[in-house]
């Protein structure tokens, strides 16, 4: 959570927990929240509605593809990222999304569905490949995933729901659709350290999305560098499951992917590209100056209800914007929002299955409101897909089967 003035517009991370993992245990395990603080990143974390068993999850089933009996949370997720993209704040071109386990599997999804608007993705233990794949252009993609995780197997063969293809496999596939150049000699294995190697696919990758593979020797089902791991007798928490590599940091490597990976401006809606082309030529003959004034820079647009059963709605109590939304989980989402003066906001959101309340922090106190409760419907159309990655790899399979090891860079 940025707590400090940042100048330019900040990235914004869409984060997704495990299986019954709350948004809080994946941002104190994995060490996110004071991350994010540092690097002024600014980030949305979900949580999933209990579906069968009660379990709390997203909707990935089996090829990375939702079920249809099930909620259609990847259309929510886009509609609150519309939302949050109307701040002024938020770089619309630095949009990813990150998860773990069933998250991670969902960001495989998302991946295939708004690749209009998630530049790229980054999975830990949960990487798949969508078929089909609706992505409309290339998706650069990292994964981190350990070679003894006994709930999302290596070799693939795992939960018959869910996790049939090995991750090599997965990544394979991802390399075919990004167009990647397969190496033809040499070990695709690059030792980073000791029980970490790593595989990169960035030679005529289309658009630049390279695909990288980090192979965690010896790890289990969690996230490389966690900083709750240090603490693992005090500090049980449900999902993360065995011995963690803290040879290497998953958020460092996140934010460098992250960082060299956006989205391209051809994605951008035609306002969007207008409005920069504006500030552009603005910036050219205006000075950085600005008369004072009791308005916010920018005044979010009533949302279209008659477009779409969930909806996001900004109210403005004074000083203070609440946040009330309705739909199948709800974001906690943080960043600097450009006020007249910049004034830090802290929404922390609990999920219902028709409503929420939200709790704008302001640094002087905590306030709650419910929204109403309303049955919602959300409808999404399909994007269609320039080409299906169907064909797989087995020589790019083969070299990286082969080259288990790794070797010395």
């Amino acid at each position: 959570m940025p707590t400090s003035n940042h100048s330019g517009a900040l990235p914004l991370w869409l984060l997704f927990p495990g299986t019954n993992d709350e948004p809080e245990v994946l941002l104190d395990y994995s060490g996110l929240r004071p991350f994010t603080e540092k690097h002024s990143i600014a980030f949305a974390a979900f949580e999933g509605l209990p579906q069968q068993g009660n379990k709390r999850y997203f909707n990935i089933g089996l090829h990375a593809q939702p079920l249809p009996d099930e909620p259609d949370d990847v259309a929510f997720v886009s509609q609150v990222v519309d939302e949050i993209l109307k701040w002024p704040c938020i770089d619309q071109r630095r949009v990813h999304c990150a998860g773990f386990s069933n998250g991670g599997r969902f960001c495989m999804l998302v991946a295939s569905e708004l690749s209009k608007k998630v530049a790229s993705v980054a999975t830990v233990a949960g990487l798949r490949y969508p078929e089909p794949n609706h992505a409309v252009r290339s998706m650069p993609i990292l994964a981190f995933h350990g070679t003894a995780d006994p709930t999302n197997p290596w070799a693939g063969n795992g939960n018959p729901a869910y996790w049939k293809d090995s991750v090599i496999a997965a990544f394979s596939k991802w390399a075919v659709f990004n167009d990647c150049k397969i190496p033809t000699h040499g070990s695709p294995w690059h030792r980073i350290t000791e029980h970490v190697s790593k595989s990169e696919l960035n030679e005529d990758c289309r658009d630049g999305a390279t695909v990288e593979l980090v192979k965690l020797d010896g790890a289990q089902h969690t996230w490389p560098g966690a900083a709750g791991a240090l603490a693992t007798h005090s500090y049980r928490r449900p999902g993360f499951l065995g011995v963690c590599n803290r040879e290497i940091s998953a958020n460092e490597m996140m934010r460098d992917f992250f960082d060299r990976h956006h989205l391209p401006r051809s994605m951008l809606p035609a306002s969007v590209l207008t409005e920069l082309q504006a500030k552009n030529s603005e910036a050219t003959t205006v000075t950085n100056k600005r008369a004072p004034t009791d308005k916010p820079r920018h005044t979010p647009p009533a949302p279209d209800k008659a477009s779409s059963g969930r909806h996001v709605e900004i109210q403005k109590r004074g000083s203070t914007e609440k946040t009330f939304m309705q739909g199948h989980f709800t974001p906690i989402i943080t960043g600097v929002l450009g006020l007249s003066s910049l004034t830090l906001f802290w929404f922390l959101a609990r999920r219902y299955q028709t409503s929420c309340r939200c709790r704008p922090f302001t640094g002087a106190g905590v306030e709650s409101e419910n929204g109403e409760s309303e049955t919602v419907t959300v409808l999404i159309r399909q994007e269609s897909t320039p080409r299906e990655a169907t064909a797989l790899s087995d020589e790019l399979q083969h070299q990286l089967l082969s080259g288990e090891g790794g070797h010395a860079e």
